[in-house]
């Protein structure tokens, strides 16, 4: 019975991607949303305004409605508790992610960067919001309407955090880390959360910058991380001027 249903979704999932590859992003989204909104009740267009009884399935196809297209990671532990009606820890998961970052980290010689947040129990609103502090600067949200402007204003954050290992998770799952892998203790400049730390390929501390607000100091503190690694060879004597030039860039144009 279940493994009918998990067939069932599995092959619906995949015509339903079959039919957006060709769509735009604002297209998929829309397309997402009405079919998980046709999984709930055919007579749907959109996500329900008012609460209604469903099922554990139906609820899945809303949390999915309501959030189309969403990462797995943002949504796996509300799926799971609609399935099973257990919360997961994501606990676990953080320490594997922090393992194996080290791990890459030392054989390919790369710095780290450990985005850690309160352990506050809202740990998809922090990733969130790291993915759109990211996202800030690149062409789509540039108030320039030519795509000749767009294009002359690179996202230096995000090439430059391209470059690192990254780790994300909240502070108290930061200490069990440290206890585990033998991390070093990190320094932050206040009291403000979150704590973005660049360190180098063995975590050991570069940098520290705190707040969502920090775009700048962190673009800054991110170029100096691989500055301070450029001993490493992992990026050619090119690629890190040219790093370093996107970096000044970004904080000439922010204190303008």
């Amino acid at each position: 019975m279940w493994a009918d249903k998990l067939l069932n979704e599995a092959d619906w999932a995949v015509r339903l991607y079959e039919k957006i590859a060709k769509k735009s992003h604002k297209d998929r989204l829309e397309f997402v949303k009405r079919a998980h909104a046709f999984k709930i009740n055919p007579k749907m267009k959109a996500y329900p305004q008012q609460k209604i009884k469903v099922n554990s399935q139906q609820t899945i196809h809303m949390i999915l409605a309501k959030r189309p297209l969403v990462s797995l990671t943002e949504v796996y532990a509300e799926v799971f508790f609609a399935l099973v009606g257990q919360r997961v820890s994501t606990s676990a998961l953080n320490y594997e992610q922090a393992r194996l970052a080290l791990k890459r980290a030392k054989q390919k010689d790369r710095p780290l960067l450990f985005v850690l947040h309160p352990h506050d129990g809202r740990g998809d609103w922090h990733w969130r919001n790291w993915r759109a502090m990211l996202a800030q600067g690149t062409s789509r949200d540039q108030k320039h309407k030519t795509k000749k402007l767009r294009d002359a204003q690179p996202n230096a954050l995000l090439e430059l955090t391209r470059q690192y290992e990254v780790v994300a998770m909240s502070i108290r799952d930061m200490r069990e880390v440290r206890s585990r892998f033998k991390t070093p203790r990190y320094k932050a400049p206040d009291d403000r959360l979150p704590l973005f730390v660049v360190a180098d390929s063995y975590a050991k501390q570069i940098e520290a910058v705190t707040g969502w607000q920090s775009r700048a100091a962190l673009t800054r503190a991110l170029a100096k991380g691989l500055l301070a690694s450029a001993k490493s060879g992992e990026l050619s004597v090119v690629e890190l001027l040219r790093l370093h030039t996107l970096a000044s860039t970004h904080d000439d144009s922010e204190t303008r």
